[in-house]
């Protein structure tokens, strides 16, 4: 099953996504992937994000707003081809291994316009879902985008993040 986890920037997406990863563990499942919680600087602001491996919780530079990691450039951010690499290859080992639930936060325009980025992993989640449970973040102007691209065989539902539903327990009410 392929969940998409969508909502507005900032709504809380990747707390909900902590939260969720912090209750498999709890329940003695090892979830696969990766998260990119964001970085603040010192008065408070974002500056960047991180990559973290949500079953060790290891954390590398992904993105800063305030320095050049020497890879892809977007809006604002300068991305780690570092970064990217390990993280890739984080991705593909859990693929392979079948680990269930396997968790990527997030697919954004950097995968879907610039074809760069987590964009080589895009072609292998529709057939992994038919196998384990993929928990996708997708921003929402991009969801039917990457139905329509990458989504073929695999049942696909989409779960809304917003004010009121965030800090649910339950909210991506699986029975994994």
């Amino acid at each position: 099953m392929l969940t998409i986890i969508t909502g507005p920037r900032g709504i809380g997406k990747t707390t909900a996504l902590l939260a969720f990863i912090d209750r498999l563990k709890r329940d003695n499942r090892s979830p696969a992937g990766l998260i990119t919680p964001p970085v603040f600087d010192s008065h408070g602001k974002k500056c960047g994000f991180s990559a973290m491996n949500v079953l060790s919780g290891e954390k590398w530079e992904l993105a800063r707003m305030d320095k050049d990691l020497r890879g892809p450039v977007f809006g604002p951010f300068f991305f780690s081809r570092e970064g990217f690499t390990k993280a890739l290859a984080l991705l593909a080992g859990a693929l392979d291994s079948e680990t269930s639930p396997f968790i990527l936060d997030e697919i954004g325009p950097l995968e879907l316009n610039k074809k760069t980025g987590f964009y080589p992993i895009l072609p292998r989640l529709d057939k992994a879902a038919c196998r384990v449970d993929v928990f996708l973040v997708i921003r929402p102007e991009l969801i039917e985008e990457f139905r329509t691209d990458y989504v073929r065989n695999s049942r696909c539902r989409i779960v809304e993040i917003n004010r009121m539903n965030r800090n649910e327990p339950d909210l991506f009410n699986t029975t994994l």
